[in-house]
C-alpha cells in the first residue's frame, strides 16, 4: 500500500512537471511561479502520506507484540496445568533368595522387580492409571528371576484402569486395577498382589464401606466365561494408637471355573 501510493504520487508529480516545463518557455513568469507552488504542494503531500503510513506500520507492529506474548503465555500456562495433572512414579527392587525344600537340594536365586507408573487427572472427577512392570505372565507376582543366559526380560501392563468419582461417596473403577477387595494377610481366595480385571463400584460414608465388583477370569469362545462376582461390606476406622481396625463380610461367587482349581463353580463367605 505504501509503495503503490508513493509511486502514484511520484508519477503524477513527474507528469505535471513535464507538461508545465515543456510549455514554460512560452508562458509568463506568474505561471512559472504557480507551477513551482504546485510542485512544492505535491511534494509536501507525498511526504505527509509517507509519514502517516510509517506511523500506521509502527502502530500495527506494537499491537502484534502483546498479542503474540499473550498467546505464548497462554500456551505455557496450559502446558504447566497439564504437567500438574500428571504424576509419574517408579521403583526397582533387587532380592536374593535361598530356597530350602525337603527332599531337594538347597538353591539360591536373584530376582528383580521394576515398576513404572503414570497417573493422569483427565478431569476433576476422572483419573486414569497405567503401570508397566516386570514379571511376565505370573498374575501373583511382578518379580523377575535373573538368569537364562542373560536374556532380555519381559515387561507388561500391570495396571491399566480408570477411576470415576460419580459422587463424593461413589467411585467406579474399570480395567486392570489394583485389588479393591479388602483382604486379610494370607487370604487364599484373592491374593493381595493380583490386579483383577473388570469393574468395581465402591461406596463409602465415613467409616462404613460397600463394594460390588465383577471380574473376568477367562474369556472362552466355546463355553461360558469364567467370572467372579464379589460383594463386600464393612467398617474401617483408625484407633487412637495409630492402628487401623477393619471388620468386613464378603461374598464371592465363582462361576464356570472349568480348568481351574478347586472346581467348576463355588460360592464363599468370608469374614475379615
Amino acid at each position: 500500500m505504501k509503495h503503490r501510493t508513493a509511486i502514484g504520487l511520484a508519477t503524477a508529480l513527474l507528469l505535471a512537471c513535464f507538461t508545465h516545463f515543456a510549455a514554460a518557455a512560452e508562458q509568463p513568469e506568474d505561471e512559472i511561479s504557480l507551477l513551482k507552488a504546485q510542485v512544492a504542494a505535491l511534494s509536501a503531500r507525498l511526504n505527509e502520506l509517507e509519514a502517516r503510513e510509517q506511523q500506521t506500520a509502527v502502530r500495527s507492529e506494537n499491537l502484534a507484540q502483546p498479542v503474540q506474548a499473550a498467546a505464548i503465555t497462554q500456551a505455557s500456562a496450559g502446558a504447566t496445568e497439564w504437567a500438574q495433572r500428571v504424576k509419574l512414579k517408579g521403583d526397582l527392587r533387587y532380592r536374593h533368595e535361598m530356597i530350602d525344600e525337603d527332599g531337594s537340594s538347597d538353591r539360591t536365586r536373584h530376582r528383580i522387580r521394576a515398576r513404572l507408573g503414570l497417573q493422569a487427572q483427565v478431569t476433576d472427577d476422572l483419573d486414569t492409571f497405567l503401570q508397566l512392570a516386570t514379571g511376565g505372565s505370573d498374575a501373583r507376582s511382578t518379580n523377575q528371576t535373573l538368569g537364562d543366559g542373560f536374556s532380555s526380560k519381559s515387561v507388561a501392563f500391570d495396571l491399566a484402569y480408570f477411576q470415576w468419582s460419580v459422587t463424593e461417596s461413589i467411585d467406579l473403577l474399570g480395567g486392570k486395577m489394583k485389588n479393591p477387595i479388602r483382604t486379610p494377610r494370607g487370604n487364599r481366595f484373592i491374593d493381595g498382589d493380583i490386579t483383577p480385571e473388570g469393574l468395581a463400584l465402591n461406596w463409602s460414608n465415613g467409616d462404613f464401606f460397600l463394594l460390588g465388583s465383577g471380574f473376568w477370569g477367562a474369556e472362552r469362545s466355546s463355553d461360558d466365561d469364567a467370572v467372579a462376582l464379589i460383594l463386600q461390606g464393612g467398617y474401617s476406622t483408625k484407633l487412637n494408637n495409630g492402628m487401623n481396625l477393619t471388620a468386613a463380610v464378603s461374598y464371592t461367587d465363582w462361576s464356570n471355573l472349568k480348568g481351574y482349581a478347586p472346581g467348576n463353580t463355588g460360592s464363599v463367605w468370608s469374614v475379615l
